[in-house]
């Protein structure tokens, strides 16, 4: 297996990657940081939802705010990624 460390810096600069990652920042906080400091331009994904059904409304409000302040930069949030607009 390949590491992000492990891919050179030419391969990443400037590209835009899609990361899917899980809700808990701080697992995902080396990964990026690591694409950012390669001048990945990231798409960060992650789910909503629990097991078990459980209200996802906490995650939804903070994740943005979080992972901005876990990385030191500004996260913006998408409201909605279906369709063509």
């Amino acid at each position: 297996m390949v590491t992000i460390q492990q891919i050179p810096l030419e391969k990443i600069r400037g590209k835009r990657i899609l990361v899917l990652i899980d809700p808990n920042i701080e697992k995902a906080a080396r990964t990026l940081g690591s694409l950012i400091g390669k001048s990945a331009k990231l798409i960060v994904a992650t789910h909503v939802g629990e097991p078990g059904g459980q209200s996802p409304t906490k995650l939804k409000l903070d994740f943005p705010k979080e992972l901005s302040h876990t990385l030191g930069l500004r996260v913006r949030k998408l409201h909605d990624a279906v369709g063509w607009a």
